[in-house]
């Protein structure tokens, strides 16, 4: 699997839990990092009451969170987008849900995406990475 794979897959897991959130909760799906913070007591009650999934762990300006699809964890961005991504989640989704993406140490996908922001296939806004919209 590419790196270009493996980061669709987990934008894809990323956004399939966001629906799941505001389904169940009705917590917007491009809720900024601020407001994730802000709201996270409100949103471990909700879990609780009415959980989701197996693993739900909101912490800091992120969520980990497993179910019987998949298991990934990632961070909410300032401004509210919800395709954002970085090397040790991205590394970490691969392993826990199995994927081969070709990398054995999270420093490896680090590299291959500075390469990828080098030739503007992605960019960094705050903390995360971005694919770049053409």
């Amino acid at each position: 699997m590419t790196i270009e794979e493996a980061i669709s897959k987990f934008v894809e897991a990323q956004r399939y839990v966001r629906r799941r959130l505001y389904e169940a909760y009705s917590i917007p799906e491009a809720i900024s990092a601020t407001e994730w913070t802000l709201r996270r007591a409100d949103i471990k009650e909700l879990h609780a009451k009415d959980p989701t999934a197996k693993v739900f762990r909101p912490h800091g300006y992120g969520l980990e969170f497993k179910d019987h699809e998949v298991h990934v964890d990632f961070d909410f961005c300032q401004s509210g987008r919800i395709d954002g991504f970085d090397a040790w989640r991205i590394f970490c989704f691969c392993d826990d849900n199995n994927l081969d993406c070709g990398f054995s140490h999270h420093s490896e996908f680090d590299s291959a995406l500075k390469k990828l922001e080098e030739v503007g296939v992605v960019e960094k806004e705050e903390n995360l990475y971005f694919m770049k919209q053409n």
